[in-house]
């Protein structure tokens, strides 16, 4: 499962990126991972996951024919490779694409959006571009022929 992470500078468009590459690719399976630096709140205290967490639940999963969430007690927490290792499992078959936003500390592919975060490991760096990018037609044929290759590498290194 090709894994990408979308690199920048707070404000350099890295959400912004992401949606808008998801957009321009409807026909791929792409799973967007989140990783902050700091806690994430939960969400509204009404929702019945938010209340059982609070409750000191050790974690809270919502499931409904839509939607999933899950929340997780930090010394419960999931470690990040084997997070993303359960992705496929979660979903049935692995995702074309994994977006990781953020992560500065993991070496991975990365597309950079505008001067490389401090402290951040470098990573491979697939694509450079200027902090927000506009994504018109062409990036987004760049962006997806990146996506293709490491696809295609990965898919390489499995049967070796």
């Amino acid at each position: 499962m090709p894994i990408i992470r979308i690199l920048g500078r707070s404000g350099s468009g890295k959400t912004t990126f992401i949606e808008a590459f998801v957009r321009a690719c409807p026909s791929l399976s792409v799973v967007v991972v989140k990783h902050s630096r700091t806690t994430m709140d939960p969400p509204t205290p009404m929702k019945d996951t938010a209340r059982h967490f609070a409750a000191g639940a050790v974690a809270s999963l919502g499931l409904s024919p839509g939607y999933a969430e899950l929340l997780v007690r930090p010394e419960q927490a999931i470690p990040f490779e084997r997070a993303l290792a359960a992705l496929g499992w979660l979903l049935q078959r692995p995702p074309d694409l994994v977006l990781i936003e953020g992560a500065r500390d993991r070496d991975l592919p990365t597309i950079l959006l505008g001067p490389l975060p401090p402290r951040a490991t470098r990573g491979t760096i697939l694509l450079r571009l200027p902090a927000r990018p506009v994504f018109d037609r062409r990036l987004a044929e760049m962006v997806l022929a990146e996506v293709m290759a490491l696809k295609a590498r990965v898919a390489l290194n499995a049967e070796a």
